[in-house]
This record gives C-alpha cells, sequence and structure tokens, in this order.
C-alpha cells in the first residue's frame, strides 16, 4: 500500500477509532440513570408505600421539586431532581418509621397484656411466695438501680419495675411483687454488664 494511499484513509480511520472508544449512549443512560429518571422512580416508590397519606409534607416537597425538575432547564433543574429524589425517599423512610412505631405499640399492648394476666395467676397464687422474698427481691433491685447511671432509660425502667413491686408488696400479692422485683434486677443487670457482641 503506497504511501499516498494511507494518507487519504487516515482520517477515516481516526474517526473509526473516535466512534469506536466512545460509550454508545444507551449503554451510558442503562448503566447511570440521570437525576430525572431516579426522582421519578423514588416519587413512585414513595407513592406505592402511601407516603401522601402517612408523611404529607415529604411527598408534596417531592412533588413540587420534580414538577421544577421537569419544568426547568440546565443545572437547576438538576438540582431540583436530586431535591426531588431525597424528599421522595424521606417520605418513604419516614411510612417506614411509622409502621415500625405501631408495630411496637402493639407489641408493647400485647407485653403489657402478658404481665397484667401474669399477676393476676400470681395472685390467684398468693402464699407460694413469701413477704421475706418479695422485700428481699425489692432490696436487691434498689441496690442495682443506684448503681447504674441516674436518668439512664434502663433506671427509669427499673424504676417503673420497683414502684410496680411495692405495689403488690402493700398488696398482699407477694407473687407479683416478686415478679416486678426481678425484671428490675433483670433490666439493671443488664444495663450494667452493657452490650453484648
Amino acid at each position: 500500500m503506497t504511501l499516498a494511499r494511507l494518507s487519504r484513509l487516515l482520517p477515516a480511520l481516526v474517526f473509526l477509532a473516535g466512534c469506536a472508544s466512545k460509550t454508545p449512549p444507551a449503554a451510558e443512560k442503562a448503566a447511570v440513570p440521570p437525576p430525572l429518571e431516579s426522582a421519578r422512580a423514588a416519587v413512585r416508590e414513595a407513592q406505592a408505600a402511601r407516603a401522601e397519606e402517612q408523611a404529607p409534607e415529604a411527598y408534596r416537597a417531592a412533588l413540587e421539586y420534580l414538577r421544577q425538575a421537569e419544568t426547568g432547564s440546565g443545572a437547576g433543574a438538576r438540582e431540583a431532581a436530586i431535591r426531588a429524589e431525597a424528599s421522595a425517599r424521606l417520605a418513604a423512610a419516614q411510612v417506614e418509621l411509622k409502621q415500625v412505631r405501631e408495630r411496637l405499640a402493639l407489641t408493647q399492648q400485647a407485653l403489657e397484656q402478658a404481665e397484667t394476666e401474669l399477676i393476676r395467676s400470681k395472685a390467684r397464687l398468693k402464699g407460694t411466695e413469701t413477704k421475706a422474698e418479695a422485700s428481699s427481691a425489692i432490696a436487691e433491685a434498689r441496690i442495682l438501680l443506684r448503681r447504674l447511671r441516674a436518668r439512664s432509660a434502663a433506671a427509669t425502667l427499673c424504676q417503673e419495675s420497683l414502684v410496680k413491686a411495692e405495689q403488690h408488696l402493700a398488696r398482699d400479692n407477694y407473687g407479683a411483687a416478686v415478679f416486678f422485683a426481678l425484671k428490675a434486677q433483670d433490666i439493671a443487670n443488664r444495663a450494667l454488664a452493657g452490650p453484648t457482641r
């Protein structure tokens, strides 16, 4: 092949090489969705989670930012899309948090019902535990309570159980008094032992 022919082909080869090194637009889009697409997806997820009812403020903000992103252009539209996605994700997270709190409340209610049933059972079996055992369990719980950091969550829970223990002791329901005193001890011991891994 002559030098003259190579020099004529050189521009075409450079053009082809440039095309080959570029990522095809479709593949580029698939790899990283543009902010507007991510925002739309996040808003759809928030809508599916019923954020309009359960997290209306964040959801409305997401819709407003999305509107700005869809009608705007340039950097302003991009920023609005990013804010729309963040607001939609916040709305979905608020819905999830609300659901977790509702489940926790139901669990707490079930626990309290079980506790009430246990106290009733202990009251029917009055005499199994003695006043001395109840007083001793309460005294041990008080010692442990003093070792806890004041105003900590564990100290509050321990104190609540101790108050219940003393109330049942005053009613001569020694079984329930022991139950709440041991519960207070357990709370205190777990707090003093620290987090387990």
